[in-house]
């Protein structure tokens, strides 16, 4: 094993030789027994995984944490109303209130028969006119 490929296993697996692969703490175990600049770097790499280790330790959580976990409610509030999905909001919200208005819009139109076209000989009723309140002339200025 080469002090580079030493280097970059420290790195990546820490200074537990225990964790690395079989082939590799071998060759490792070789290269510590000749390269005293392995062994520094081992010892370092020990330093730095006792610090983090001590960093990371979990401490446990005071009183006052505790009882506001307890105090946080078990369900959303719009949960705890009633049952969502059901009612007359539900049924706006899902969309299909905007359908119903289209649906009795065209249905009010059909029977006033704006919509059918003009009879024979008569003249297309002017809808946009209708609808916004003007006859289609230019207006006077």
């Amino acid at each position: 094993m080469k002090p580079d490929r030493f280097e970059e296993l420290l790195e990546a697996k820490g200074a537990d030789l225990a964790t690395w692969p079989e082939a590799e703490r071998r060759a490792a175990r070789r290269l510590l027994a000749e390269s005293a600049e392995a062994r520094t770097a081992l010892a370092q790499a020990r330093a730095l995984d006792d610090l983090l280790g001590g960093a990371l330790a979990p401490t446990p959580a005071g009183q006052t944490l505790r009882d506001a976990i307890l105090a946080l409610p078990v369900a959303h509030p719009r949960e705890a109303r009633g049952r969502p999905g059901f009612g007359f909001r539900a049924f706006w919200q899902a969309g299909l209130g905007m359908a119903l208005a289209a649906g009795l819009a065209g249905f009010a139109l059909g029977i006033t028969g704006l919509v059918e076209g003009p009879a024979a000989g008569a003249a297309a009723p002017d809808i946009a006119g209708l609808v916004y309140g003007f006859s289609g002339r230019e207006p006077r200025l």
